[in-house]
């Protein structure tokens, strides 16, 4: 359903999938709610890193390759990432688990309905929408839900 604002396309929200095209990260905490899974399409883009610490469960495709939620041992094991992520200490940071434990049953994911769960997408790639896209359809096709929504509000033109 059509809604007014960002906030409220958050509000009562179990899913919410983040693609935009925005320079600065724009999500608020206060819109994370309990049992919220949060995804970005852009690693911190949406979502910036000093909301990390809101999340349960912090969800990647690989270790070592796209966002990283822990900081190196040393400046010298990872010299390109943060020493900290939002200024957090390792212990106030959510699990890391990574898309393919949890596919393959080697990660419980949420151990209890309220947990927040985060999906930092790598840049480029955008499984979770389809993921997520083809499980609302099958659901909405299943019960007789939904209406053609016009092509126009999925296209922009970026280069004006």
């Amino acid at each position: 359903m059509p809604v007014a604002s960002m906030e409220e396309a958050f509000t009562g929200s179990q899913i919410v999938c983040c693609c935009t095209d925005s320079p600065h990260p724009f999500v608020r905490a206060e819109w994370i709610e309990p049992g919220m899974f949060l995804s970005s399409v852009r690693p911190f883009g949406e979502v910036g890193r000093d909301l990390l610490g809101i999340f349960d469960i912090a969800v990647v495709h690989e270790r070592g390759l796209g966002p990283q939620f822990r900081p190196p041992q040393t400046a010298q094991d990872r010299p390109e990432a943060p020493l900290a992520v939002g200024g957090k200490d390792e212990k106030d940071l959510p699990s890391e688990i990574t898309l393919g434990e949890i596919c393959a049953g080697k990660a419980a994911g949420r151990r209890h309905a309220n947990q927040k769960t985060y999906f930092a997408n790598n840049e480029g790639h955008g499984v979770q929408f389809s993921a997520a896209g083809a499980f609302v359809l099958r659901r909405a096709r299943e019960r007789g839900l939904g209406r053609e929504l016009p092509t126009e509000w999925f296209l922009q033109d970026i280069s004006t």
